[in-house]
């Protein structure tokens, strides 16, 4: 009997220990959580700030614990919320909230997991035109590659936003001498604002005075040397970006004889072996011609031609094109040069002028060349088109050579039109321009019969000169017509180029 109540006590003070030491009396369990208690969720990725939407992974580490979630801010339960079946999409600024439960076990704690997500942004708007001074009336698109998305604008220095200035509903009309600066934010719900577009314009109103025809004049330029000779080019340029052909002739605001100056010179290197003394040396000077070797240091640029390479005039169909162009001729003789020729052969394509004026290999392909000078001068060089022309290939010869050079000396054709230009020996094809300011008498004020000075003087073309014996190239004369014999002191070259 002793025995058996010792045995029980024993049993008893065991169980006590067991007890006392923690350890499960049966269930399941885990060591996460409290005896019975389910281990709380575990996010992937963990809370934070994200540029991109997430997919977010719960776990527990209780063994068959279902894991229930929300994501209103609300405390998700068994059977409350949503049941976790695989990744959350967090695509927004979101608090997700999660507990893991199960039979027989306390659910556990709480998870409280916060995501930002930072929202994409709208694109900004562009314009179009572009920001820029133009010398027509323009009007402004706005658009942005954001479907859906409103433009609000405004003009000065306000800032905009949504609400707050103009939506944009329709092209933003800007007439008159004015200078404005639009402003400019794409929005969309549920989407950061765009960046701000800001885009300055001046919109310059040309006015062609008659007792004035200087095209600075014309376009409000204001720089004086090689600044303003290129802002004046610059000016003519933007002008026949916006303007069609027909356009450019009824706008009436450039004219044939209009000029712009070479303020700040023209340097050109001397010229080679045949060249007469001196030639090719020329300067600032707006002197008249004169008498003696002096052969006109006036270094204007005159229009003499307006829509030359198209269907304006008589030479179209030519593959240069329809755009609004003018053509600029130096006014006097800016240098003087005998191009090379042979007996059997003259012809201006590979001759001494030619890369006297372009270089051999074409414009810019030597220092020194004309068209280097001209550049250094101030015409800036993007604004001068190389057009298509075909100069006959010269005595002895049949065809046409095709010319494409930025800088070019006309033929006698395309100086005194055909019905100037009797002979059609050699000369037969389309040169496709049709310099309207010779062609034309009352306006062919370099050649006025009347003008000694003008008698005297005649003016190299890229043509050959019919009379087989001289072997020579054709010049113009006094009377708009092709001169025969040969070449003398007074023949000079007076280069051409074209604006587009």
């Amino acid at each position: 009997m002793k025995k058996n109540w010792l045995k029980l006590t024993a049993l008893a003070l065991m169980a006590v220990l067991f007890a006392l030491s923690g350890c499960p009396s049966g269930g399941g369990g885990d060591d996460e959580g409290s005896p019975g208690q389910a281990a709380a969720p575990v996010a992937s990725p963990s809370a934070g700030n994200y540029d991109l939407p997430q997919y977010v992974t719960l776990s527990s580490a209780t063994s068959g614990a279902e894991i229930w979630y929300t994501t209103d801010g609300s405390v998700p339960a068994k059977g409350s919320g949503t049941k976790y079946s695989g990744p959350i999409f967090i695509g927004e600024t979101t608090t997700l909230k999660a507990i893991a439960a199960g039979d027989g076990m306390t659910a556990s704690g709480v998870l409280t997991a916060a995501y930002t997500i930072a929202s994409p942004q709208a694109a900004a708007p562009t314009a179009n035109p572009p920001a820029g001074t133009y010398y027509t009336e323009q009007s402004v698109t706005l658009t942005t590659t954001t479907s859906g998305a409103e433009i609000w604008y405004t003009t000065g220095d306000s800032e905009p936003a949504e609400g707050t200035g103009t939506k944009y509903t329709a092209p933003i009309s800007l007439t008159g001498q004015t200078t404005i600066k639009i402003n400019a934010i794409a929005v969309k719900p549920g989407m950061t604002d765009s960046a701000k577009l800001t885009a300055s314009y001046t919109i310059i109103t040309p006015v062609h005075a008659d007792d004035n025809p200087s095209i600075k004049n014309t376009f409000g330029v204001t720089q004086t040397g090689t600044a303003g000779v290129s802002a004046a080019f610059n000016a003519v340029h933007a002008y026949l970006q916006n303007r069609t052909a027909a356009e450019l002739v009824s706008d009436n605001l450039i004219r044939l004889g209009d000029y712009i100056d070479l303020e700040g010179g023209l340097t050109v290197e001397p010229l080679p072996t045949e060249g007469i003394a001196n030639a090719g040396a020329v300067n600032a000077a707006n002197a008249p011609i004169t008498g003696g070797d002096n052969r006109g240091t006036l270094l204007r640029l005159i229009v003499v031609g307006i829509n030359s390479f198209n269907a304006q005039g008589s030479y179209g169909g030519n593959g240069n094109g329809t755009n609004a162009h003018l053509v600029f001729q130096f006014q006097n003789i800016p240098a003087n040069y005998f191009m090379t020729h042979s007996y059997n052969h003259v012809s201006y394509k590979g001759s001494n002028m030619q890369a006297y004026l372009v270089g051999a290999g074409g414009p810019e392909a030597v220092t020194g060349n004309f068209y280097t000078g001209l550049i250094a001068a101030g015409v800036p060089a993007g604004v001068i088109y190389a057009p298509k022309r075909y100069v006959s290939k010269g005595i002895y010869e049949t065809g046409a050579d095709l010319i494409e050079d930025k800088l070019w000396l006309p033929t006698v054709r395309e100086m005194c039109g055909e019905g100037l230009y009797s002979n059609t020996t050699y000369e037969t094809i389309q040169n496709q321009a049709r310099l309207e300011y010779y062609v034309n008498d009352a306006l062919r004020i370099k050649y006025g019969p009347a003008s000694t000075l003008a008698r005297n003087r005649s003016y190299f073309t890229a043509s050959h000169n019919y009379v087989a014996s001289t072997h020579s190239f054709a010049s113009v004369g006094y009377n708009g017509r092709s001169t025969a014999g040969t070449l003398n002191l007074s023949t000079g070259c007076v280069p051409a180029f074209c604006v587009r």
